[in-house]
């Protein structure tokens, strides 16, 4: 009889296991593969390539291979056969600098940023004395500061409470992260934001905050 239950709860142990999934799990792109995702400024025109070095054999020449156009102003391209490799990408009569990529980056403001696939996960309390006003503005600072939004940031979304708020972020490997509701600020003016990375949690509550890597588990 013991040895029938104890089989029979390994058993339901192992179904359950089968359907616990991490929360922010995602297998879009390997970070060791060079994937270079180009954020197109306003004054370039469409015809954008891409020119590699010191990529074993897949070097080019000037002006390069085209880059895949993924979406509105933003090309992409990715080899599954490097880790890394210089570049410079183009349009024929506007070039960035010298650049490097080592795995999968974003390139904006002819600086580069590491991404991921992977989910930042945002949680946020609201004191007592601030608005429901409640925005979030990040920004990425991995070779100089690089943002994607204007001052105050994005509104949060409510979470069914007058005081919970959240926000799940992806697209990049680390973030730094202010709060605010238009008048109220954390951390305060003139300092830098909460440092952030891909399947981490930050947590906001009680005028504090902690950052943690992902432990809750969904049930399927």
């Amino acid at each position: 009889k013991f040895m029938s239950t104890l089989s029979l709860v390994f058993a339901i142990v192992m179904v359950m296991t089968s359907m616990v999934v991490p929360a922010s799990a995602s297998t879009t792109t390997s970070e060791e593969t060079v994937k270079i995702v180009f954020y197109k400024p306003d004054n370039w025109g469409d015809n954008i390539s891409i020119h590699l070095w010191n990529a074993k054999s897949y070097d080019t020449s000037w002006p390069g291979v085209k880059m895949e156009k993924s979406s509105n102003g933003i090309y992409t391209y990715q080899n599954k056969n490097l880790t890394s490799c210089n570049f410079v990408i183009t349009d024929g009569n506007n070039q960035t600098s010298d650049l490097y990529c080592n795995g999968y980056v974003g390139v904006k403001d002819n600086k580069v940023f590491a991404k991921s696939d992977n989910t930042i996960d945002i949680y946020f309390k609201k004191p007592s004395n601030w608005s429901s006003n409640i925005r979030c503005y990040y920004y990425t600072d991995d070779y100089g500061v690089v943002s994607f939004m204007d001052w105050p940031g994005v509104a949060m979304k409510n979470n069914h409470s007058d005081d919970d708020y959240y926000l799940y972020v992806t697209g990049y490997k680390n973030l730094k992260v202010i709060f605010t509701d238009g008048n109220n600020q954390y951390p305060s003016s003139g300092e830098s934001g909460i440092s952030v990375s891909a399947s981490q949690e930050l947590i906001f509550e009680k005028n504090k905050y902690t950052v943690t890597n992902h432990k809750y588990m969904d049930f399927y």
